[in-house]
């Protein structure tokens, strides 16, 4: 065997052959022998070959160690380096560790370390009380000996010492962050490896603590590739340990342990219609033993036959959503939470659209007719023994009229019957239609007309502040203007009313349009009038002329107010 300085002599010598290489831009000085205080050298490091003074680019402090075997170590190594030695590290700004293991041929492999203070800190911290420390070292033959030094250089001056020290910043203190690595890391030691913690302010990186990953995420769309077919789904892979984890499309997941080469799948609790329409052919592909490549990756299940059953029936399910989807004018898109009951909904919905199925239906009286889809209502009206999609032609251009106690009839739309919680929640709502529905009469013609279409009005107003659908807001605007150039657009009630959709759309008032609202205001304490008061001092917003104008109502008054959009916009600028 080699005598100890023969192994360092050795492991010198690798270095300095690999430093000094073509195109290294790189300097050794490494001497044998006599040595710095726990240090047995350093490697300059330049731009370029030119080793000219303004190409220097830093200098990397260097300890050497080496070691006899037998044969060569196949992945990472460990040493015991010694505690003042380590303390010494982090007084100078860190270190590069190499570890030389020497065989009986002379021949040498090489490991290395970058001790940089950020670690060597924790190191100081965690164990003070011990003379030595285990270190783990990587093998070298992975990276290029220049990108080490270069990085080393980066981070140490990422890391400065009086930072590390005094740790004036917190984690909470950025929004940004990033971890760095300085090495080559295998996937294998990927969830073992201690990464550098930086927060960043002003592109400037402030180091932190160190971590270690629990898990690697991310999301992109990905080509799949089956046979001379090719998928792009959009794609969340997960990586934990040996468990990888892909959700297509936010509607299947697929889960596979790497190690024991078993898998797990099933579709997402809240998925879509359109999404699962798109992996149909992929996932049939899938359980039909075909292979499928992906990110350079590739993996192949066995023949699922019960599942492209399954599948198939599915398929057909699936095409019968899209068509009544499309009959009612559903989103494709919307969200559904799957569930038993959401199914049952589904296949009667199915059944009550394209096969006309109405044995759930009590009776056939005229009128708009709900039924529930998870969180939300489709509307129907019944009419003629048969259930129409609520939000059609057909039912816009019905001729539906207003009768009053005295006998006279008004015309007016059939959506003035709608409540606000149907406004809120029908996903089959066509809000053209309804505007349609409305250019067929004049809604403001006289006063009875007047009242079924503002209050029409008001249910949208609400509508909006439950669902935050703009376009109910849009919707009461439409109609409100109808009542542009007549006598109806100065009435006090139009003005409040036009202006809160303004205000519930985050719009601000003009300059004219809060001369206006003062003018009203102060005619309303002349004349006593304290719900107009307190409704213009709720666009003002002045909290306390509210205040005082709520005070001064009857407790009925106060309930009727509350129930009226303007209270919830008032609370809403509360904060409440």
């Amino acid at each position: 065997m080699h005598t100890n300085t023969m192994k360092e002599r050795l492991t010198v010598y690798k270095i300095s052959t690999l430093a000094v290489s073509p195109s290294s831009h790189l300097i050794p000085n490494i001497p044998v022998g006599d040595k710095d205080v726990s240090f047995d050298g350093h490697i300059d490091v330049f731009s370029d070959n030119s080793e000219k003074k303004v190409n220097f680019v830093g200098k990397v402090p260097v300890q050497v160690k080496s070691t006899g075997v037998q044969q060569f170590s196949n992945s990472n190594i460990t040493y015991i380096f010694e505690m003042a030695d380590i303390a010494n590290f982090f007084k100078t700004g860190g270190v590069l560790l190499f570890v030389g293991e020497v065989n009986e041929n002379g021949e040498v492999r090489l490991f290395y370390k970058p001790l940089l203070p950020l670690e060597i800190s924790g190191i100081l911290k965690d164990f003070s009380g011990q003379k030595s420390r285990t270190i783990r070292l990587r093998p070298l033959d992975e990276t290029k000996l220049y990108d080490l030094c270069l990085n080393f250089l980066r981070m140490q001056q990422q890391q400065p010492l009086a930072i590390i020290q005094h740790k004036p910043y917190t984690v909470s203190d950025f929004n940004s962050y990033e971890i760095s690595s300085l090495g080559i890391i295998n996937q294998e030691d990927l969830f073992k490896e201690q990464f550098a913690l930086y927060g960043i302010k002003n592109n400037v990186h402030i180091p932190l603590s160190l971590a270690t990953l629990e898990e690697i995420a991310f999301d992109r769309n990905v080509k799949y590739e089956v046979g001379d077919k090719e998928y792009q789904l959009f794609t969340k892979i997960q990586i934990q340990d040996s468990n990888l984890t892909l959700t297509l499309e936010d509607t299947f997941e697929i889960n596979i342990d790497i190690n024991k080469g078993k898998f797990t799948y099933g579709h997402l609790e809240v998925r879509t219609i359109s999404a699962q329409l798109k992996l149909q052919p992929f996932l049939f592909d899938l359980f039909s033993g075909l292979e499928i490549q992906f990110l350079g990756q590739s993996f192949e299940l066995p023949v699922f036959t019960e599942v492209i059953e399954e599948w198939e029936r599915h398929q057909d399910f699936l095409d019968d959503l899209q068509s009544t989807f499309s009959f009612l004018n559903i989103n494709p898109n919307l969200k559904l939470r799957y569930d038993e009951n959401l199914l049952w909904q589904l296949h009667h919905l199915v059944n009550l659209v394209l096969h006309k199925d109405y044995s759930l239906v009590k009776n056939f009286n005229f009128g708009f007719f709900t039924i529930d889809l998870d969180k939300y209502k489709l509307v129907f009206l019944k009419m003629n023994g048969e259930l129409h999609n609520a939000f059609s032609s057909i039912v816009t251009s019905l001729d539906v009229e207003i009768r009053c106690t005295n006998g006279e009839r008004y015309k007016h739309s059939p959506f003035v019957k709608l409540e606000e919680s149907v406004l809120a929640t029908a996903i089959n709502l066509n809000i053209e239609e309804v505007q349609n529905s409305f250019d067929l009469f004049d809604p403001f013609v006289n006063e009875t007309v007047h009242i079924y279409t503002d209050d029409f009005c008001i249910k949208c107003i609400n509508a909006y502040s439950i669902s935050g659908k703009v376009e109910l807001l849009e919707l009461a605007n439409y109609i409100y203007d109808k009542s542009n150039g007549t006598d109806v657009e100065k009435m006090e009630s139009m003005i409040v009313n036009k202006l809160q959709i303004k205000a519930w759309k985050g719009e601000e008032l003009t300059k004219e349009e809060r001369r206006l609202l003062m003018g009203m205001r102060r005619d309303a304490i002349v004349n006593g009038k304290h719900t107009l008061c307190a409704c213009v001092s709720i666009l003002l917003k002045d909290k306390d002329e509210v205040s005082m104008s709520i005070d001064a109502l009857t407790s009925e008054e106060q309930t009727i107010l509350k129930e009226w959009p303007i209270y919830k916009l008032h609370l809403k600028e509360l904060g409440e």
